[in-house]
């Protein structure tokens, strides 16, 4: 998977196997963005995909404007 836009250093948007524009989460994913632009598998924690667009735009808004530990903490309650 290629990086297509960065979120934080830890969320970055990507194109799956199947075409679709999805956000992948893990450890330090984009950290070192500019050598590597490529996601390392074994980081992934979780794999985000939406249906709609629109939707898709919300999803990378909040998970740029949310840390990691918040998202983790909504994972579980939910």
């Amino acid at each position: 998977m290629k990086i297509i836009r960065v979120l934080n250093t830890n969320a970055v948007v990507t194109i799956d196997k199947e075409k679709r524009k999805v956000i992948v989460t893990g450890l330090a994913q984009a950290l070192d963005f500019t050598k590597k632009r490529r996601i390392f598998k074994s980081l992934i924690d979780r794999i985000y995909c939406l249906q709609s667009n629109e939707g898709s735009k919300k999803l990378q808004e909040y998970v740029q404007a949310v840390s990691k530990e918040y998202l983790d903490i909504v994972e579980k309650v939910v």
